[in-house]
């Protein structure tokens, strides 16, 4: 029987570090390690089939951070606009936003900002 996957947070002399179990496998990531880690495993989960769904799940309790640090400029070498978001778990993500989708993005934000507070219709 194969044994699962398992991680833990400890603390080590003061710093916190994740203990990665996997089968008989063990290891000690500290907070580069796994940045390291997870931009790869990124990289990877990006390649594999069946692709990372294209809509979002009304089921899937999504981790959702709340006021991320952001960055906007337009790309060097298209017509779009490159948009970074910061997640404290995952770190800088960019998405290179066409022109034309900016705008309606754009228009989709003012929208909600100006919206009254409701419900987001997500599981919790």
């Amino acid at each position: 029987m194969r044994r699962p996957m398992r991680t833990e947070l400890v603390s080590e002399n003061g710093t916190k570090v994740v203990h990665l179990e996997i089968d008989t496998h063990r290891m000690q990531l500290g907070a580069e390690d796994l940045d390291v880690l997870i931009e790869q495993l990124g990289a990877l989960r990006a390649s594999m089939r069946p692709p990372v769904p294209s809509s979002v799940s009304r089921t899937h309790r999504y981790s959702v951070e709340l006021d991320p640090s952001w960055y906007a400029e337009p790309h060097p070498g298209s017509d779009a606009v490159v948009l970074f978001l910061r997640n404290s778990g995952v770190g800088w993500a960019g998405f290179a936003i066409p022109r034309d989708k900016a705008l309606r993005f754009c228009e989709d934000l003012a929208i909600h900002a100006n919206a009254p507070a409701r419900p987001l219709g997500l599981a919790s």
